[in-house]
C-alpha cells in the first residue's frame, strides 16, 4: 500500500497513513485532514528539485546587451479604416480630376491668347499688303 501526506486545515500539521481515506481528522486540532500526495511521489519531486538546484548555474545579467523587445498584438477591425480610405481615395481623384481641368483651361487661354495675338498680326499683314498693293503703279 501506498503512504500518503495529509496536511490539516487548520493548524498545518502533516500527517502520513496508509492508504487514501476520507474524513480523517487531525489529532491536535480536530481540523479536517486534506491528501497533499502520495509520499513516494512527493519525495521523487523532491529529489528532481534538489537535483535541479545543485546542478543549476548562476545567471548573470549581460550589461552590455540590454535588449528590450515589447511584442504587441493587436487586433483590429477594419472595415471603418477601409472605409475612411476610399472616401479619402476619391477626394484625391476628385482634386486630380479639378488640377487636369484647370491645366486643361490654363493651356486653352494659352492657346487662345496665342491665337488671338496671331490673328491681330494676320489681320495687320493683310492691311500693309493690300496698302502696298495699292500704291504700286498699274502694269502696262
Amino acid at each position: 500500500m501506498n503512504k500518503v501526506l495529509y496536511e490539516c486545515r487548520k493548524c498545518g500539521k502533516t500527517f502520513i497513513n496508509n492508504g487514501n481515506r476520507d474524513g480523517l481528522n487531525c489529532d491536535k486540532c480536530k481540523g479536517s485532514l486534506i491528501p497533499s500526495g502520495y509520499v513516494d511521489e512527493l519525495q521523487n519531486g523532491i529529489r528532481k528539485m534538489k537535483d535541479k538546484i545543485e546542478n543549476a548555474e548562476t545567471y548573470i545579467v549581460n550589461k552590455k546587451n540590454k535588449a528590450r523587445e515589447v511584442t504587441i498584438k493587436i487586433n483590429l477591425d477594419t472595415i471603418e479604416f477601409e472605409n475612411k480610405l476610399n472616401r479619402i481615395e476619391k477626394k484625391l481623384e476628385r482634386i486630380k480630376s479639378l488640377e487636369d481641368t484647370l491645366k486643361f483651361s490654363k493651356d486653352f487661354n494659352e492657346v487662345k491668347n496665342i491665337t488671338i495675338n496671331n490673328n491681330v498680326d494676320i489681320k495687320d499683314i493683310m492691311k500693309r499688303c493690300v496698302e502696298a498693293v495699292m500704291s504700286m503703279e498699274p502694269l502696262q
